[in-house]
């Protein structure tokens, strides 16, 4: 292999790397500033107790978003750069349709027996309340798949004006729900269901734009299976990341409340900020690249990244 060609690749990973780290960086930090002040916000206007409710509905919708998708979201970015734009193209509205089908199923399981969301999170909650956390669900994982998206095809400056226009309509949203309507913990579900729904409305756009589906065979079972194959064994994986993140908070409910629970749940989120700041956009701006070169070739792969991650056999 050309010393040359291999020197070239690593000069512009790391162009692109300190391009991708800053905006990923900066996006992090002001969605971290965001729900900062969002938290000290609804600390003054909400008892604890409304905290521990939101934090156990939160849970159900990040368990519930993570097995409707099936890791799907995580399968197309590792494809990404293995398969054609056609594929891609199939991929997406193939996923797309999946996720509807199974949400829906899901849905109508819990408008049929409204009881069942009472029973796992030991918490009441009136049908209009579970109708927010549902849809909240389903913007969020075409939100998120989205965003997933603009990370895996290297736009890290479209990422930044999308998280930024998340957490605008996030603030703006929470100030009309909370002080203009009053409509008590439920307000912070439907801030985060607004800004998932604007995020979800320009996913789609961008899709029906930029990957705009042929009139024929555009939903693809054997893309489906492929799909389900990579994802599907990482659902384990995580379940138990979400069981050591948030079974704290469900055991705390069940033995001192939910009052102490949303104390602590308070105090878990200052204290996790620094992860969003360093780690998270460092990983977000090197797994693209890393795909990207592996798939161009393994050779360049193996050569320039052990070394440049400091990894050794």
């Amino acid at each position: 292999m050309n010393i040359k060609k291999i020197k070239l690749v690593n000069i512009l990973s790391r162009s692109y790397l300190v391009k991708a780290f800053s905006f990923l960086s900066l996006s992090n930090a002001i969605s971290a500033i965001t729900s900062v002040s969002i938290l000290a916000f609804y600390t003054k206007y909400l008892p604890p107790a409304d905290f521990g409710k939101i934090s156990l509905i939160w849970i159900f919708v990040i368990i519930a978003s993570m097995l409707i998708d099936c890791r799907l979201n995580t399968a197309f970015s590792i494809k990404f750069y293995k398969v054609s734009k056609e594929e891609n193209i199939k991929n997406i509205y193939t996923i797309f349709v999946y996720n509807l089908i199974v949400f829906s199923l899901v849905y109508f399981v819990f408008l049929l027996y409204p009881s069942l969301f009472q029973k796992i999170l030991k918490i009441q909650i009136i049908t209009a309340d579970l109708n927010v956390v549902f849809f909240l669900i389903l913007f969020m994982i075409i939100g998120n798949f989205y965003t997933s998206f603009l990370i895996v095809a290297q736009k890290p400056k479209s990422y930044f004006f999308m998280k930024l226009t998340f957490n605008m309509i996030l603030i703006i949203s929470s100030l009309i729900f909370l002080i203009v309507l009053r409509d008590g913990y439920i307000s912070y579900l439907k801030a985060y269901l607004s800004s998932y729904f604007i995020v979800a409305v320009i996913g789609l756009k961008y899709f029906f734009i930029n990957y705009k589906p042929h009139k024929k065979n555009v939903i693809s079972i054997s893309n489906l299976k492929d799909l389900l194959r990579l994802g599907l064994p990482l659902v384990p994986d995580a379940l138990m990341l979400m069981l050591l993140t948030w079974a704290d908070r469900y055991i705390l409910n069940l033995y001192v409340g939910l009052a102490i629970t949303g104390i602590y749940t308070v105090g878990y989120k200052f204290s996790n900020i620094i992860n969003n700041f360093i780690v998270t956009p460092l990983g977000q701006a090197i797994s693209p690249m890393l795909f990207k070169h592996f798939v161009k070739s393994q050779e360049i792969y193996k050569k320039i990244w052990p070394e440049y991650l400091n990894i050794t056999d």
